[in-house]
């Protein structure tokens, strides 16, 4: 059984973060949470996205950890299962 996945990134230079986890919900679908804010300021936001599978949800991360990596990020932390 495939378990959660979650990742972090920091941008220090523009003291931003951002956060994505891919986990079941109750029901059992897979779904994609997004967080996004300042490390300043209260001010981010939340975004949910329903995964059709596991292996798509993992490709999904896979493509935003590349654009967070292209815009400053760096990996602030690992997942909890891969």
């Amino acid at each position: 059984m495939n378990e959660g996945i979650q990742r972090s990134w920091l941008n220090k230079e523009k003291r931003r973060y951002y956060r994505a986890w891919l986990m079941r919900d109750l029901l059992g679908d897979w779904v994609l949470v997004r967080a996004w804010g300042s490390t300043e300021s209260r001010l981010g936001g939340v975004k949910q996205e329903l995964m059709p599978d596991y292996a798509l949800g993992k490709e999904r991360l896979r493509r935003l950890d590349l654009r967070r990596r292209r815009r400053g990020y760096e990996p602030a932390g690992g997942s909890f299962s891969e």
